[in-house]
């Protein structure tokens, strides 16, 4: 990943990464009708190793990599199929499809409560003993979505949940971003986004999200960061 490719908001394109962003509320679209969002977005990890066997053992730092970089914009769409429950569809960061399907199933004036579960599909080159070759990588969410409405027009919306992420192929290149977004291993997700309502048609929603691995192959650890800010448009949640 050159500093040109990430510099023109490419390395994302070139690479693929983790995407749990959804720049929602928990409440869905209206039945029959549809919501579009578009969002731009920064990516930034952090990834441990062991040391090696033979290392000091006044050293107990591990392997430490680190990178950030900017991507090309996401778009989403969203459904509604009842009245507490939509379908969302995903081209995430130019480099992968994803789906969710959100249900609302807590909905008050000043509290709301949606469980949503998605998957995320992108496909890399893999780089094991045998050569290489292309194979899909899985990443599934579950989030609990939560919305402090403090008023008609803005809400706070945290999230938090558990995700798994699938390895289907070799081992991919030690390199920067293909390493940490195929490694199979369970997370913590969390994130906050802030929702503010413009009109009845159209939002603004800021969001920040984290992936932090509990174990993984090797025992590499990783902590994955999203900021993104997206853009609402259509038939919206009625507050």
């Amino acid at each position: 990943m050159g500093k040109g490719a990430r510099l023109l908001g490419l390395a994302p394109l070139l690479t693929a990464c983790l995407n749990p962003s959804s720049y929602t509320t928990p409440r869905t679209t209206p039945v029959g009708h549809v919501q579009q969002s578009l969002s731009w977005e920064y990516f930034s990890y952090r990834s441990t190793r062991p040391q090696a066997s033979n290392a000091s053992p006044y050293d107990n730092r591990g392997y430490v990599t680190a990178d950030n970089a900017p991507a090309v914009p996401s778009y989403a769409l969203r459904y509604g199929l009842a009245r507490r429950l939509d379908l969302g569809f995903r081209v995430a960061s130019g480099s992968s499809l994803g789906s969710d399907l959100k249900w609302n199933f807590v909905r008050t004036p000043t509290f709301d409560l949606a469980v949503d579960p998605g998957v995320q599909a992108f496909v890399l080159s893999d780089t094991a003993d045998e050569g290489s070759s292309l194979s899909p990588h899985l990443l599934l969410t579950s989030p609990l979505v939560l919305g402090i409405n403090a008023g008609p027009d803005f809400s706070v919306v945290p999230r938090v949940g558990i995700a798994y992420g699938f390895n289907t192929g070799g081992q991919s290149s030690n390199a920067s971003f293909e390493r940490v977004s195929t490694i199979d291993a369970a997370f913590l997700q969390a994130g906050v986004g802030l929702d503010f309502r413009v009109t009845g048609s159209f939002a603004i929603h800021p969001e920040l999200s984290v992936l932090r691995s509990f174990s993984s192959e090797k025992d590499i650890r990783v902590a994955w960061y999203t900021f993104g800010i997206g853009i609402n448009w259509g038939a919206l949640p009625d507050y």
